[in-house]
């Protein structure tokens, strides 16, 4: 029922060529990956399954420069919506989007249904890379079912009978070793089989899931004890939306949980992790050091290998510049140690998973309450037909969310003109995407997809994948 951690890396590297150019399109440099997760409160979970991460195709080609009607192609290429009512009974719905900027994509998603004796464990993955797409690909592939190895065995018959529900710290641990396994094997085990390789050019293949890097969020969901259960390393984020009454009785809003801190340079969580200089090499400017932004993610060898192990790579040419010519990587602060939460659910909650470009563009609180207006739109039910309940657009402020906590201003935003979100979309996905990027302002919207991935807009294009549970 288990298979070692071998069998399953081997057959995802095994169909990497076969899949390569369908995953590909899931997320790119520039990309809006959104899929909703809508709780709707029933009850189903054995970690044995052996299919693949979902994978999308494009249903439409599009090519640039794009006009009003070509704009509106490009958004929806990526879009994909599916109802699980039959194998996930208690998640109505999940929307994804994305929107590629390049052939040569670094983020992707993954959904995968595993099966216990008590129920059924929903999963959804986003890997954002870093320095190419070989690691967050891989990890597409294998943390899932990593994780998912590690809370298998809490659910082994005893007796014939099924074991009571694991606690919230046997499922924190299970987060926790999936990741440091995935990581090692990443990182240095993956270094050990480069070094074995006698022809160069196939051990410096081998060694690409190793040297590039990706942040990852994994939830779970049991709908068993209708727990949700995240592993996060890196700065995408996951917010919780949950429809409540309003404090002045006048109707219903969505609550905004942020349910995740972004692991940055200069994130306050990290602080205490992270020492004030970089040992060995050089100081930290602009919330960067040697290179990096994120202050926990997977991969990333050259700073997470040794001295020694770098100077062996560099000794096979496997590495360059040899670590002799410059200042040493080496960062021991850098880990794959996730952040885990577990939150109980609520029929009628959702989940917004996203990578970090997605995030430079709306706050916490607007994407819930763009999604709590696309519900309302359908009477709250997610797989209700749209009907327009309000006027449109909409300014942030008339948006159905509520905040307990501060905002957080995205990182970029354009001059806007208010109102400016509305609602055309039967895809929530979409419905976040096009707001992001310009919303009633079809022009801003227009230019955004077409704009260049030039050096100084690059950043502000990095739209990323989000999902909603």
């Amino acid at each position: 029922m288990y298979r070692s951690y071998t069998q399953i890396w081997s057959r995802c590297n095994h169909q990497r060529r076969l899949v390569s150019r369908t995953t590909a399109t899931i997320a790119t440099l520039v990309s809006v990956g959104s899929s909703a997760y809508y709780f709707s409160g029933k009850a189903n979970i054995h970690l044995d399954a052996e299919e693949e991460p979902q994978r999308f195709v494009a249903a439409t080609q599009v090519t640039a420069p794009l006009g009003l009607q070509g704009a509106e192609l490009k958004l929806r290429q990526w879009e994909f919506s599916a109802r699980y009512d039959e194998d996930s009974p208690e998640i109505s719905r999940w929307d994804f989007t994305a929107l590629p900027s390049d052939d040569n994509p670094e983020e992707y998603a993954a959904f995968k249904l595993f099966h216990s004796c008590r129920g059924i464990w929903s999963w959804f993955g986003v890997y954002d890379g870093h320095i190419g797409p070989e690691t967050s690909y891989w990890l597409s592939c294998n943390l899932i079912q990593a994780v998912a190895e590690y809370i298998g065995p809490l659910y082994v018959l005893v007796n014939g009978k099924c074991p009571n529900e694991p606690s919230a710290v046997q499922i924190e641990t299970a987060f926790k070793d999936g990741f440091e396994v995935v990581d090692r094997y990443l990182v240095h085990d993956t270094a050990e089989e480069a070094l074995g390789i006698p022809v160069r050019d196939e051990g410096v293949e081998a060694l690409t899931k190793a040297y590039s890097g990706s942040c990852a969020t994994v939830a779970s969901y049991n709908a068993a004890t209708h727990l949700l259960h995240i592993g996060h390393v890196g700065n995408s984020r996951t917010v919780l939306g949950r429809r409540i009454a309003r404090p002045d009785g006048r109707g219903y809003a969505y609550e905004v949980r942020e349910l995740t801190a972004d692991h940055t340079r200069r994130s306050p969580i990290d602080e205490p992790r992270r020492p004030a200089q970089h040992p060995g090499g050089q100081d930290a400017r602009d919330g960067q050091t040697m290179e990096l932004n994120v202050s926990r993610a997977f991969g990333f060898g050259k700073h997470k290998w040794s001295p020694d192990m770098q100077k062996r790579l560099a000794d096979k040419r496997l590495l360059s510049p040899h670590p002799d010519e410059l200042k040493t990587s080496h960062n021991p602060s850098l880990t794959a140690d996730p952040d885990v939460s577990t939150t109980k659910t609520e029929p009628g909650d959702f989940l917004i998973v996203a990578s970090a470009g997605f995030w430079s563009w709306l706050t916490g609180a607007e994407a819930v309450g763009l999604v709590g207006w696309w519900l309302e739109s359908r009477g709250f039910d997610p797989k209700g037909s749209f009907r327009n309940t309000r006027r449109q657009p909409l300014s942030p402020k008339d948006l159905p969310a509520i905040s307990h906590s501060s905002p957080g201003a995205p990182r970029f935003r354009l001059p806007q003109v208010e109102p400016r979100f509305v609602h055309m979309d039967e895809n929530a996905a979409t419905h976040l995407l096009r707001n992001a990027l310009g919303g009633a302002n079809r022009q801003q919207l227009t230019t955004m997809l077409n704009a260049e991935l030039e050096e100084e807009i690059a950043p502000q294009r990095h739209v990323s994948r989000s999902s909603v549970l």
